[in-house]
């Protein structure tokens, strides 16, 4: 009896104040990995000017909050100054989830659930349906110290997500949804 070996690697790692794991796995018939939070709806931010500051020092790049302040200075007005060192950051959410199916257990499976013609066509693309890529990614950018009242609005957050995962947990994650969902919810 042979036995067949299996293979996962991990990393935790911190981005934009969000703790995120890694895993990757190597079985005989696939490979998958993972990226996805530690903690589920951390409310842990940074600051733009913490950002600039750290990788100043990461990659030696003398100025770096420097030229992000005079950038910002140059478009703004002076009744109305804007904190560029008061914009947070927040991740809400960093999914991505791949798994690719390999070799004759792919021809097999797609054999199996397609036809004949399906091997076929995995000898020429080497994919089935069965390989899938998920992914998840959102930034909340808090503008509410950095901005200027304008009188007849104030700008308190901006955000950013792209996706294409169905998966409730991932999208509750990243607090959005889709806008068809949110008028069900109305009623």
């Amino acid at each position: 009896m042979t036995q067949k070996m299996n293979l996962a690697l991990g990393v935790n790692f911190d981005l934009l104040g969000t703790n995120l794991a890694g895993i990757y796995q190597k079985t005989e018939n696939s490979s998958e990995l993972l990226l996805m939070p530690t903690i589920v709806n951390s409310s842990n931010a940074i600051s733009l000017e913490k950002i600039a500051k750290e990788l100043e020092d990461v990659f030696k790049i003398e100025g770096a909050d420097k030229s992000i302040e005079n950038t910002v200075n140059s478009v703004q007005s002076a009744d109305k100054p804007f904190d560029w060192g008061k914009i947070q950051l927040q991740l809400k959410s960093a999914f991505l989830y791949k798994k690719v199916t390999s070799g004759a257990k792919k021809a097999s499976e797609a054999a199996g659930e397609n036809g004949s013609a399906a091997g076929t066509d995995v000898a020429k693309t080497g994919t089935t349906d069965t390989d899938v890529t998920e992914y998840a990614f959102a930034i909340s950018v808090n503008l509410a110290d950095a901005l200027p009242d304008l009188g007849i609005i104030k700008i308190n957050n901006l955000f950013v997500g792209v996706w294409n995962t169905e998966r409730t947990g991932v999208l509750a994650q990243m607090g959005i949804g889709e806008i068809s969902t949110m008028l069900q919810q109305l009623g």
